[in-house]
């Protein structure tokens, strides 16, 4: 078969690959995590005190003040099993009214290590404004501004900004191999060079940022009181739709709808056209695929896990994203790659070769979840 017979793999977001804690699942970040566990892990935290007392000294070196002198207020929060959370994860990011001096880092016990911590401080303090910025043509504070954002936490100014932090006050010898961990698994980090200039350009843009979101926030909240003075009844009915909103389940947690996205938002193809490339191992109907978009949780019978797989595979999803955000693998229930070979060469390929870089660097440890 031609190449041409294939649908083409989709590695990057898509509408709706996210779990429902927010986190995009995908090669790239796949990447970035296999590269991270490679390294060993360092220093492991024995409660909150301890953690704290790493992330302090860090804050406290003349090379961090040097480089981020107003980043100083990073609260530390320990996740537990008892909070509330349904999965294990940790995460961070500047807060919304001071960017560049506060933040939070949120930190499961799960997952109390030295490498952990290091990649939240990096999404701390890492580049907000990417690429090439020009001056904004419209003075209007709600005009978007010029950025050419990666729109993916674990862009290659995050790698950056980890790759630094590792080289400055990791504790461990290979914590200097990180950015040679990026290259093996085909993700490289961006030069430190590269790096300092988009922390400049940060610097300048993120004030014009905090004072565009609130002149916006302020007109939003004065447009609203007057709506609500001139028609209650509409205000009210508007409300409850919000809340409405707020309590279905987020995007990219139906099961079907990973099939949807694929097919109609990324690829716009037929579900003809996928039957058939489907058909190639096994009988398929348009009707087939209805019944699994339509699914709100993974399928209860072995015939349409089965068939699950063999449409993730024809419609070239991202094999990290299918497996961690919906459950689909090729191994429950087991599917041959002879199999999926026909019906998606090139994805076929590509999960060889993940696979063989796993091989070829193996992990220190594995991380309980997300970060």
């Amino acid at each position: 078969m031609k190449r041409a017979d294939y649908l083409p793999l989709m590695l990057g977001k898509t509408m709706g690959a996210y779990y429902h804690d927010r986190v995009p699942q995908d090669v790239r970040q796949w990447a970035v995590y296999a590269a991270e566990e490679s390294l060993e892990p360092g220093a492991t935290f024995a409660d909150e005190a301890a953690a704290r007392s790493f992330l302090d000294r860090i804050l406290a070196s003349d090379t961090w003040h040097q480089h981020f002198p107003a980043m100083t207020d990073i609260e530390l929060i320990v996740k537990t099993p008892g909070d509330g959370d349904a999965v294990t994860f940790s995460a961070a990011a500047p807060s919304t009214t001071d960017p560049l001096g506060s933040a939070t880092i949120w930190i499961h016990t799960r997952m109390m290590n030295e490498m952990v911590l290091l990649h939240e401080l990096a999404h701390c303090v890492q580049p907000r404004y990417l690429g090439e910025i020009k001056q904004p043509k419209n003075k209007d504070p709600e005009a978007g501004l010029p950025s050419d954002a990666s729109g993916h936490g674990h862009d290659t100014y995050f790698q950056a900004t980890f790759v630094w932090l590792c080289e400055q006050f990791g504790t461990t010898d290979t914590h200097h191999q990180l950015r040679e961990a990026y290259v093996h698994f085909g993700h490289p980090a961006a030069s430190e060079e590269s790096l300092w200039e988009m922390q400049q350009r940060t610097l300048y843009w993120t004030p014009l940022e905090v004072l565009r979101s609130a002149t916006i926030l302020s007109r939003l909240e004065q447009d609203r009181a007057e709506f609500t003075a001139a028609f209650p009844q509409l205000a009210e009915k508007a409300a409850q739709r919000r809340q409405e909103f707020e309590e279905q389940r987020p995007p990219g947690t139906r099961f079907g709808g990973l099939f949807w996205d694929l097919r109609d938002f990324c690829h716009r193809v037929s579900k003809k056209r996928v039957a058939e490339i489907i058909s190639r191992v096994v009988p398929c109907k348009t009707s087939d695929l209805t019944r699994l978009e339509r699914l709100e949780h993974p399928p209860e019978t072995e015939k349409d896990a089965r068939l699950a797989v063999y449409y993730a595979v024809a419609l070239g999803a991202d094999p990290s994203w299918a497996r961690t955000a919906f459950g689909v693998t090729r191994f429950h229930p087991k599917v041959p790659m002879s199999d999926l070979i026909k019906i998606n060469r090139p994805w076929v390929l590509l999960v060889r070769r993940l696979n063989r870089m796993l091989r070829e660097r193996q992990p220190y440890w594995t991380g309980a979840g997300p970060r």
